[in-house]
């Protein structure tokens, strides 16, 4: 796809009574996949209703696809699929005359609608009412939803994965993976390692402004790891070998892994390598012990060794 703007967003503000919930924010959304990340409170839920035309700006330019969001909510929302976080589906539909509705309004093929249905594992509670589901199921046939309008420029994803179990979230996960290239998706979530997997595009917002934005391979080259874990055929003999290591500045044991630190981690894993091979030991696995969503957040946004009391 090529890199043009599906959204425009400048100078946009919103206020709930004296709290300043956005405060001119200025925001291209483009192609692809794009996470919106941020602490509670941070304007994420605001910017999304304004986007879908949910709620009225204050001040500001919002374009999705060229229309306004508040003034041509017809035309925006039939270029859309959504999951928001207030989203409400009929109580007493049954997950089959859901899709059936769905099939109609978005003139789908319900045989898409059933495949769908049957990978989010609710081919067994078709026939029964949606105010029967668990949590956790009535938010996968929110995902049904949001990707049952096939024609939709742009899925606008608000926490999908809250709610979920393991499989569930792995299943959401591995669903956009597979539907990234032919689908544009704005996703808000705190679950940045599964942000980390799917994005290509990164928004960090706090307190109502735009903290950064930028490619997530941009953000890659900016930020600087210092400790790194290793895994090995062999961790336990491999933890012997530590100390001759001359490029790391130091190491520890934790949980059975190894943690080191080294300024040059290019310098650091090749010895890393030979001092393995030398020993016929292989290297699985030489990698940031945190993820660079989690750096970002933590670096820019929120420290909570700060905020301990002593």
């Amino acid at each position: 796809m090529s890199l043009k703007g599906l959204a425009y967003i400048k100078g946009l503000r919103k206020s709930f009574g004296r709290v300043e919930a956005l405060k001119g924010i200025d925001l291209t959304i483009y192609n692809g996949v794009t996470g919106l990340i941020g602490p509670n409170g941070a304007g994420k839920t605001t910017l999304v209703n304004i986007m879908t035309g949910l709620i009225k700006r204050d001040s500001g330019e919002v374009t999705l696809f060229g229309y306004d969001p508040w003034y041509d909510s017809k035309e925006v929302r039939s270029r859309l699929g959504l999951l928001l976080e207030d989203m409400e589906i009929p109580p007493r539909f049954t997950a089959r005359r859901f899709i059936k509705f769905l099939s109609e309004i978005y003139n789908t093929d319900i045989e898409y609608l059933y495949k769908l249905i049957e990978y989010f594992e609710l081919e067994g509670a078709l026939d029964r009412e949606i105010a029967t589901y668990s949590a956790g199921m009535v938010k996968r046939i929110m995902l049904v939803y949001a990707f049952a309008n096939t024609e939709a420029e742009l899925v606008i994803l608000d926490e999908p994965s809250a709610n979920l179990d393991v499989g569930g979230r792995l299943r959401t996960i591995s669903f956009i993976k597979r539907v990234k290239r032919e689908r544009n998706i704005f996703v808000s979530s705190h679950l940045l390692p599964e942000l980390e997997e799917i994005c290509d595009y990164i928004v960090l917002i706090n307190n109502g402004e735009i903290i950064d934005s930028n490619k997530l391979t941009d953000f890659y080259r900016e930020v600087r790891f210092s400790e790194y874990i290793v895994s090995t055929s062999d961790d336990d003999s491999f933890k012997e070998l530590l100390d001759s290591l001359s490029n790391i500045d130091s190491y520890r044991i934790e949980g059975g892994r190894i943690f080191v630190k080294a300024n040059d981690p290019n310098r650091a894993m090749s010895e890393i390598v030979e001092l393995a091979t030398q020993h016929n030991i292989k290297v699985y696995q030489f990698k940031p012990s945190e993820d660079i969503l989690t750096r970002l957040f933590r670096e820019r946004i929120y420290s909570g060794e700060d905020k301990i009391p002593n």
